[in-house]
């Protein structure tokens, strides 16, 4: 018999093409990929995780039983198959969402921490709880759970706040819902129907628009090579630059978050995350950038430092 616990957030299962139509959205799904973390998973040795308690592979099974993780283990556990498998999972809901929440569930008859787990859904955080909306054409129902039952990590402060971001996603994927100039070439629409319509100047326009509702977050459009005819050299390479300091920004702030988590959960743990580079050298190579001081190879260097 399952034992009863203090959950209050709806589990529930998107369609099976759910996510998938969102990568009908042009822009959004370049977006989306463009801030994922997933191809971390592949590079060993560029993330140090540092685990300090007198057993470490029982915090591992701990860590993977209370947040329900499904780490890769054929080669066994180790800290950093276990752990890069949770900052994968508050990421990619953090850049989805631009808020990625846990809550903490306990058993009812002893007040034991049972699990931790992801909230889905539609969260918004108001001043003393959090609003779990369930999307509405999967079920039209909706929860408010108490703060301090809650992990929270908000998009970083540096960047933007979680409204402007979230605000920033919904637009996009309003824009890619509309009618797409370029394709309209292979595929006639109502646009191709305007009498003086130009496909051109509609696909460009739209570009400056998604350029601008992105300059906080830098995203590069990846656009290095193909918008000369905008943009100078100079800026798209400066845009690019700014946007690997976006991810190292992104990833920082997970790291801190998971380390507060991890100590929290669990008695007499220290974790401690870094990468092989820190906020500060992008800082540099971006200041060295705009005062010329910038060969090729840093930028190539640049590209397998922060990819």
């Amino acid at each position: 018999m399952e034992e009863e616990t203090n959950q209050i957030s709806i589990e529930f299962r998107y369609p099976y093409d759910y996510h998938h139509k969102e990568a009908t959205y042009f822009h959004y799904s370049m977006l989306m990929d463009d801030l994922s973390f997933d191809t971390f998973q592949h590079r060993k040795g560029l993330i140090t995780f540092t685990l300090e308690t007198q057993n470490s592979n029982a915090v591992l099974d701990e860590i993977i039983n209370i947040f329900e993780l499904h780490p890769d283990t054929w080669q066994g556990i180790s800290t950093e198959v276990v752990l890069i498998e949770l900052f994968l999972l508050i990421t990619n809901k953090l850049t989805r969402d631009g808020i990625c929440c846990f809550e903490k569930n306990s058993s009812i008859a002893n007040n034991t921490l049972l699990n931790i787990k992801l909230i889905d859904g539609d969260i918004k955080r108001k001043w003393n709880f959090l609003k779990q909306s369930v999307p509405k054409d999967i079920e039209n129902k909706s929860v408010k759970i108490p703060i301090d039952k809650c992990f929270i990590i908000e998009f970083p402060h540096q960047l933007c706040t979680t409204k402007q971001y979230s605000s920033l996603i919904k637009t996009i994927k309003e824009i890619d819902s509309k009618d797409s100039p370029m394709l309209s070439i292979l595929n006639p629409s109502k646009l191709t129907k305007i009498k003086g319509y130009d496909t051109l100047a509609h696909h460009n326009y739209i570009e400056l628009i998604t350029w601008r509702l992105t300059k906080d977050i830098s995203w590069h459009h990846r656009s290095q090579f193909s918008q000369k005819e905008i943009f100078s050299s100079y800026y798209l390479t400066l845009r690019d630059l700014k946007f690997k300091r976006t991810k190292l920004l992104i990833m920082y702030h997970v790291f801190k978050f998971m380390e507060n988590m991890i100590e929290e959960v669990f008695n007499d743990v220290k974790l401690k995350i870094s990468y092989i580079k820190n906020i500060d050298d992008i800082d540099i190579l971006i200041d060295n950038f705009e005062k010329g001081n910038f060969s090729h190879e840093d930028y190539m260097q640049a590209i397998r430092d922060y990819h």
